[in-house]
């Protein structure tokens, strides 16, 4: 992928039109669209054509309406894409983000390698709100994962690229270049987690993903350390170990570390990293198996979230943690019926080996949470089905045992177009994962399938040791750290193309988590 070059200058919308480019793009809102001077100035070069369109009712500026248009001489660019927003006081940046995005493509799929772009001004964004949005939404429609694809129609279509993209704007340039900096950091880290979720599983074994994991480290200059399998055996990581047995792939666990400080905040993110997850011994159907190269997205979304946290220069020390295995039957595989007990002391009973990714974090839990004392765990995994029924691809869940914490990550989804919606996690649910066996089985009854999986998960966050049970001790109401489980399993690829994602993996969670940290510890 070529690296797109961003100019800013400060420019009116008028000015753009007289700019001699192989593009123009301009977006408007609908009120009063044909009062709009930029709007009459456009109709009257091209000899009426916007107001026809308006007329025809082929564009009145609603939110999603696009004219993509040859000027054939009349203008001084070559193309023309205009947009509509909607009307303004509903105007959001999610909504620029794929304005931005589509209008990329369209200059890309033209064979245009540079354009214009008037930034969209509103009273509810800054410029650089406005332009973050702006560089976002280009370089994450410009990601495309294309290295397998070969024969002439894919060299062809390979040569159409995006160099250069000038922006105008007559409000803020200073804070447009700011924005549009900011949301290079975003959306390259999205696309880094993009780019190892989508590699094949017979390519990104767990060593593949560790080494690239590592390569994302060594680039932000930050401190990796790699585990193996007998390390990990020494350190008690017996539940992920137990998943992994299955598998010719040997085991690893990836810790990546930004530090900002010993007196500073830490957080830490744990992310599942199945390499292929066909659900072991409880066998997944055949239908959509493949998908399940995707499973090792929260693995690559925490390590991306580290380096962009390390870009940011933000004042909070971020610990990412991604246990890396595959989830396969075989001779070796481990069983319904078995008893497991890892770092926490806690036993687990298992009902379902496809119930895989919880039973890898919890001992990857427990490790940070023992390790690190972190103050906050934000845990990212592709979980479960039942998130999927509950939110579709709109959303992804999250559960959490703080709600300050959860407050602040939906908004961060919201700002940041990289959703979230709370689900509860109340004592209730437990009951479902009570085990007659051991202290807890890894599946419930089947109803509530992504809040008893939290719940699951909830013991090894709040670790109320083993030991202390044992002893008597009385189990603690009060959290000893924030933490919110995100569900990604609907989100974390697409099967079409969206206005800025290519059919493939979304890097879901990268861009909330920051979004989080930026307004939790940023400037």
């Amino acid at each position: 992928m070529v690296s797109i070059e961003f100019a800013v200058e400060s420019k009116t919308a008028l000015a753009a039109l007289e700019k001699k480019t192989d593009g123009l793009t301009l977006a408007f809102f609908e009120d009063d669209l044909e009062k709009n001077p930029v709007f009459k100035r456009i109709d009257a070069k091209l000899g009426g054509e916007l107001k026809k369109a308006l007329k025809d009712k082929e564009f009145e500026a609603k939110d999603g309406q696009a004219l993509f248009l040859s000027t054939l001489g009349k203008m001084p660019a070559r193309k023309l894409f205009v947009a509509g927003l909607g009307k303004e006081k509903e105007f959001e940046l999610e909504k620029a983000r794929k304005f931005f995005g589509g209008s990329a493509g369209v200059f890309k799929a033209s064979t245009c390698p540079e354009f214009v772009i008037m930034l969209p001004e509103s009273k509810k964004f800054s410029a650089l709100e406005t332009a973050r949005a702006l560089s976002e939404g280009v370089l994450l429609a410009d990601y495309e994962f294309d290295k397998y694809k070969h024969g002439e129609e894919e060299k062809e279509k390979k040569k159409h690229v995006l160099k250069k993209i000038t922006v105008f704007t007559s409000k803020d340039a200073g804070g447009a270049r700011k924005g549009i900096a900011l949301g290079k950091i975003v959306a390259e880290a999205t696309n880094v987690t993009r780019s190892i979720a989508n590699e094949p599983a017979n390519v990104a074994t767990s060593d593949y993903v560790a080494r690239k994991l590592k390569e994302i480290a060594s680039r932000a200059k930050l401190k990796c350390t790699i585990l193996d399998g007998k390390q990990l055996r020494k350190q008690g990581f017996n539940a992920f170990l137990s998943v992994a047995i299955g598998s010719a792939q040997p085991p690893k666990l990836v810790v990546v570390e930004y530090r900002a400080g010993k007196s500073k905040d830490t957080v830490a993110l744990v992310g599942k990293g199945i390499t292929f997850d066909a659900g072991g011994i409880s066998l997944k159907v055949a239908q959509d198996m493949d998908k399940m190269k995707f499973d090792k997205s929260g693995a690559c979304t925490v390590v991306a979230v580290a380096s962009a946290a390390k870009a940011l220069k933000l004042p909070v020390n971020v610990i990412a943690i991604a246990p890396l295995s595959e989830n396969v039957p075989s001779g070796t595989s481990y069983k319904p019926g078995d008893v497991l007990t890892g770092i926490s002391g806690k036993s687990i009973e298992v009902l379902n080996t496809d119930a895989e990714g919880r039973i890898i974090l919890s001992d990857a839990l427990s490790y940070a949470v023992k390790k690190y004392k972190p103050k906050t765990i934000i845990d990212v995994a592709t979980l479960t089905g039942a998130c999927i029924v509950a939110l579709g691809d709109g959303a992804s869940g999250m559960l959490s045992n703080d709600d300050e914490l959860a407050k602040d990550l939906y908004e961060a989804g919201m700002a940041s177009g990289d959703k979230v919606w709370r689900l509860p996690l109340w004592d209730e649910y437990a009951d479902k994962i009570k085990s007659d066996v051991g202290d807890m089985k890894n599946t419930g009854d089947g109803t509530a399938g992504a809040i008893t999986a939290s719940m699951f998960l909830k013991n090894f966050v709040e670790l109320d040791d083993a030991k202390k049970q044992k002893r008597g001790a009385k189990e603690s109401k009060k959290p000893g750290v924030k933490w919110a489980h995100l569900d990604i399993a609907g989100m974390a690829w697409v099967t079409k193309n969206k206005p800025y994602f290519a059919i493939g993996a979304t890097g879901a969670g990268t861009r909330v988590i920051i979004e989080y940290l930026l307004k939790k510890y940023g400037k």
